[in-house]
């Protein structure tokens, strides 16, 4: 049996009936029976709105510089992300992003961006089915990892760049994680 303990944004623990309601159907066996996603079946986008965020929700292959052109598109269609959560394993992708609208810091109500958003990610997920290959880089190239604070906004930046591997993601975020 698998045990999620379940927060909110601040950490507390949720109480309310109507959340707990709504995340067991999503989560249930009949969570994802959308027609959206019957079309391409393993590879799924979803979004939602609420608040003042929109989340994107993206189920499928994992590939090499596939989070790249993920942000790509966000960041074409001026989506600010303001939170990522993505997990990897057995070259599988799971990612939920929060993102809002870039000049108004609210949530994405436009149904033609959202529409266009959705499709760019389908087509994007649609690709991963392809066979995946490693880059070889010469034996000199040494991993470089910087830290960088955004004092006026509360956060750091982490920046790795080394050569791609499976499960190199979920490795950065759980070591991430173990230093809190």
């Amino acid at each position: 049996m698998d045990v999620f303990h379940v927060t909110d944004q601040q950490g507390k623990k949720i109480t309310d009936g109507k959340t707990i309601d709504y995340i067991e159907r999503v989560l249930g066996p009949k969570g994802h029976t959308t027609d959206g996603m019957k079309d391409c079946p393993g590879k799924r986008v979803g979004v939602h709105s609420f608040g003042n965020h929109t989340a994107i929700e993206l189920i499928g292959r994992d590939r090499p510089g596939l989070l790249s052109e993920i942000s790509a598109v966000l960041a074409n269609l001026h989506f600010n992300v303001t939170v990522a959560e993505v997990w990897t394993h057995n070259r599988r992708i799971a990612c939920v992003l929060y993102v809002n609208d870039n000049t108004t810091s609210g949530s994405v109500d436009d149904p033609s961006r959202l529409s266009i958003m959705e499709e760019q990610l389908k087509h994007i997920m649609r690709g991963c089915g392809g066979v995946t290959t490693e880059v070889d880089y010469p034996p000199s190239f040494k991993p470089k990892i910087t830290v960088e604070r955004c004092e006026e906004k509360g956060y750091s930046v982490v920046t790795v760049q080394c050569k791609d591997r499976a499960k190199l993601m979920f490795d950065i975020v759980c070591t991430l994680t173990d230093m809190q």
